[in-house]
């Protein structure tokens, strides 16, 4: 229970902004948030892989940011739909993700207890 209440509270942020459709713009993460979306054009209308536009040829996206993960998300998105993310596709990856991890982490967190045990000298 303990588990699933901490699991709500990281997600929530992320509940409210999906539904408001509001990712917070000016934030230190802006530029990431930026590579990836432009990634996801590129690869929209069939450009490079994993490649952002560089004057008039393109260069590799980690060149600009350090995430690739995000990055080859916001590519293959583009691919798969013919059409580029946006920040509400990257909203609810960051939401998914955490809720993705929450099962493993609850019953990791109940079995942990399970196995505390008070020390003993016996």
């Amino acid at each position: 229970m303990v588990a699933a209440l901490a699991l709500l509270v990281q997600a929530w942020p992320h509940i409210n902004n999906v539904v408001q459709n509001q990712y917070k713009k000016g934030a230190a993460w802006e530029p990431r948030v930026d590579a990836i979306l432009e990634v996801s054009r590129v690869a929209s209308s069939g450009g490079p892989f994993l490649a952002i536009p560089s004057g008039s040829s393109f260069e590799p996206v980690d060149l600009a940011v350090n995430d690739l993960g995000f990055s080859a998300f916001g590519y293959f998105w583009g691919r798969l739909t013919g059409s580029p993310a946006d920040r509400r596709v990257l909203m609810v990856l960051n939401l998914v993700l955490p809720l993705a991890g929450g099962p493993s982490r609850c019953f990791g967190l109940a079995s942990d207890l399970n196995r505390a045990r008070p020390y003993s000298d016996d």
